[in-house]
């Protein structure tokens, strides 16, 4: 996928179109995942992570600069979403 769009390009009528958004990026997110050792997640955690990443999204779409990539702002979520979510198994098997 080619990404060069900010955030501008997503925003309807000062609002953002999250339809388009997680048509776009649904794939990019998995395979942020998919970097990350995937295989320690199971898929309900992988498709919890992408619910979260763009609830997240949503929630904080007043504080998106529109002259930024969109790509990044996912990616950072994602990322630490997995980090939060090996964090959380590890923890269940180690006490």
């Amino acid at each position: 996928m080619e990404e060069k769009k900010l955030i501008k390009f997503y925003k309807q009528n000062a609002e953002l179109n999250l339809e388009k958004i997680i048509e776009e990026y649904n794939p990019y997110i998995h395979q942020i995942i998919r970097n990350m050792n995937y295989y320690t997640l199971s898929n309900e955690d992988i498709e919890e992570i992408v619910a979260d990443t763009f609830f997240i999204l949503w929630k904080n779409r007043t504080k998106l600069e529109e002259d930024k990539m969109l790509s990044p702002y996912l990616a950072g979520i994602v990322k630490n979403l997995v980090r939060e979510k090996r964090k959380t198994h590890t923890t269940r098997y180690f006490h």
